[in-house]
């Protein structure tokens, strides 16, 4: 009986002993706990800051996407407005200073080619004038008689005339070697080719007058009078 006595004295002790083990582990648990949340409490930006990045970058890219319902607004630039702003622009810019003087540009005369004078071939050509004048003048008469072959004037004016056809060429030599001499070395170019053609020009035309003092004669022997 002392036995179960005590059997049942310890019993209640150890229930007891347990149930106080279980009130302390609970409020160890409960004071835990509220440390945990007096932490929170004491340090509630810690747990934000982190977060906010993440909400400021959300939200841009919220603003930049457009809602499905809602069109892009692109602007529209009218082409009178651009031209407009074009011309004012271009009347607003200040114009290039014109120059004071503008420098003429002379062009180079061109190099004429060299050439002798007329005056000796104008010397040369009166000779023939002379010449057909003279054989007009004086074979006249004889001409009208019919003797004019056989005059003596007749034969001076051939022998005039051949040595008038042969002077040409001499006169021009001596205008171009004349005129050689008076040049410089860089404008002698040409001089021999003016003197040839003038001396020939010169004597054509003298040949020409000669024939036709011929030919008046003719006209005399045939009883034709001027």
């Amino acid at each position: 009986m002392s036995d179960e006595l005590e059997n049942t004295e310890t019993q209640p002790a150890v229930s007891d002993a347990e149930e106080q083990l279980a009130i302390g582990e609970q409020d160890v648990v409960e004071e835990a706990a509220l440390a945990e949340d007096a932490r929170e409490l004491e340090s509630p930006t810690d747990d934000i800051e982190p977060e906010a990045p993440s909400e400021a970058t959300a939200e841009p890219d919220a603003e930049s996407e457009p809602e499905p319902g809602e069109p892009d607004e692109t602007p529209v630039v009218d082409d009178t407005e651009a031209e407009a702003d074009a011309s004012t622009s271009e009347s607003t810019e200040p114009e290039p200073a014109e120059p004071d003087a503008v420098e003429e540009i002379v062009a180079a005369p061109e190099e004429v080619p060299a050439s002798v004078s007329w005056v000796p071939f104008s010397v040369y050509l009166g000779l023939w004038v002379v010449l057909a004048v003279a054989t007009v003048v004086l074979l006249r008469t004889p001409a009208a008689a019919g003797g004019a072959l056989w005059a003596p004037e007749y034969a001076l004016s051939v022998y005039g005339g051949v040595a008038l056809v042969a002077l040409g060429p001499v006169l021009a030599l001596i205008v171009w070697l004349f005129a050689r001499s008076k040049a410089e070395p860089e404008h002698r170019t040409g001089l021999l080719t003016s003197a040839l053609l003038r001396a020939a020009g010169a004597t054509f035309i003298g040949v020409v007058l000669w024939l036709v003092a011929l030919y008046v004669l003719d006209l005399y022997r045939a009883g034709f009078h001027v």
